[in-house]
């Protein structure tokens, strides 16, 4: 995988792996199949719902070459590092498993193979596979069992969130790859997530941040990015489909459309506001497992790697045709558009303090009504009182 590769990571959502799946329920379900997860669900309807219910239970994280602004590895979330081996490393799957992934598809997959391991201890942590999954640990990482106590956590609700640290204004320039929305050119609201974390209080030692949304997708990135302001590109004006008709691809939100000077400089921002209205409030669709909304709160990144728009990956060759080359696709350019999460639930400080386990998330956030921070914290929040 090239360097810049890495800043790529969490962009492309369907790839077919040979483990288990996102649920219908509340997993991510960015997978061609879900045939794992219904068989964990057939033996153990309850889990639904639960951490057991996620790609980390047969999905490890891992260490990926870094981008090209700090090319030294990086550890990053296990949806990062799956996408890093199979979409960009062209590998199979089978590096990304865990301990309890690998055993289960040792024994053939399907539901016969989760009764199987069930009594069974794949990780050597002591505690058979079954009971971890029913009590909310993960059966494939010796690190996380019965017993051990929870990282140190605070929930808060989306005003408390808010009162945290200043509210600022930016607008970012976000590059998708596929998405149908397009390239954006939009105006955000919100908090830097670097002030949001040193207000609850950051422990020496943190390293980075998993940006966890409601379906359980998680991006890492690090505390150096989250604390820069990153320079933006200029403002390349009609591409939208006033101009070309239906191969525009480009959202210029309000403001001038095009322009020679670049974008002020932006930082990562945990933004609840989009072209002055209010994040949608996300929702999971039961049926399909996937998100509806970018809200209440979404992280913006900027582009580390400045660049121009470029037509979808998707695009017809007629569209390519209408365009200045540097806006047909081009797969070294920095769509971080995938790194700007939606729909955020919480936010995992890393490492996790020795001795801990994570906590669950899910219901402490509430379907995306409060923000879960938790791991690397020290004992006090810093920040300013809630507002009235």
């Amino acid at each position: 995988m090239k360097a810049r590769g890495a800043s790529r990571v969490v962009l492309l959502m369907a790839v077919a792996v040979a483990a288990l799946v996102p649920s219908l329920q509340s997993a991510y379900k960015g997978h061609g199949n879900d045939r794992d997860v219904q068989a964990l669900l057939e033996v153990h309807p309850g889990l639904r719902g639960t951490a057991a219910d996620s790609c980390e239970t047969c999905h490890r994280s891992g260490t990926v070459p870094g981008p090209a602004h700090a090319p030294a590895p990086r550890h990053v979330s296990h949806c990062d590092y799956c996408h890093a081996v199979t979409d960009f490393g062209k590998k199979p799957a089978g590096p990304t498993l865990n301990a309890y992934g690998l055993a289960y598809r040792a024994a053939g997959r399907g539901a016969q193979a989760i009764k199987a391991l069930d009594g069974q201890d794949p990780d050597s942590d002591g505690v058979p596979s079954g009971t971890e999954l029913r009590q909310g640990t993960n059966p494939g990482d010796a690190a996380s069992h019965p017993g051990l106590p929870l990282a140190p956590h605070r929930a808060f609700t989306l005003q408390e969130t808010r009162s945290l640290s200043p509210v600022v204004s930016a607008r970012i320039f976000l590059n998708s790859e596929k998405s149908r929305g397009g390239d954006t050119y939009h105006h955000y609201r919100g908090n830097r997530l670097s002030q949001v974390l040193d207000a609850v209080g950051l422990a020496p030692g943190a390293q980075s941040v998993d940006v966890i949304a409601i379906d359980g997708y998680e991006t890492t990135l690090t505390l150096d990015e989250l604390r820069r302001s990153w320079p933006q590109p200029r403002v390349a004006g009609g591409l939208d489909r006033s101009n070309l008709g239906e191969c525009g691809w480009v959202s210029y939100g309000p403001g001038p459309e095009g322009g020679a000077a670049g974008l002020p400089a932006a930082p990562v921002l945990l933004a609840f506001e989009e072209n002055g209205v209010m994040l949608e409030p996300a929702r999971l669709d039961p049926a399909s497992g996937r998100i509806t909304g970018k809200g209440s709160l979404r992280v913006v990144v900027p582009q580390f790697e400045p660049g121009p728009p470029d037509l979808p990956l998707t695009a017809d060759a007629a569209c390519a045709a209408r365009v200045a080359p540097e806006h047909r696709y081009n797969a070294a350019y920095d769509h971080n558009a995938g790194r700007s999460v939606g729909a955020v639930a919480a936010l995992r400080v890393n490492p996790l303090p020795r001795g801990t386990r994570d906590v669950n998330w899910r219901a402490l956030s509430g379907g995306g009504e409060r923000v879960v921070v938790f791991g690397a914290l020290q004992d006090r929040v810093r920040g300013r009182a809630p507002a009235k």
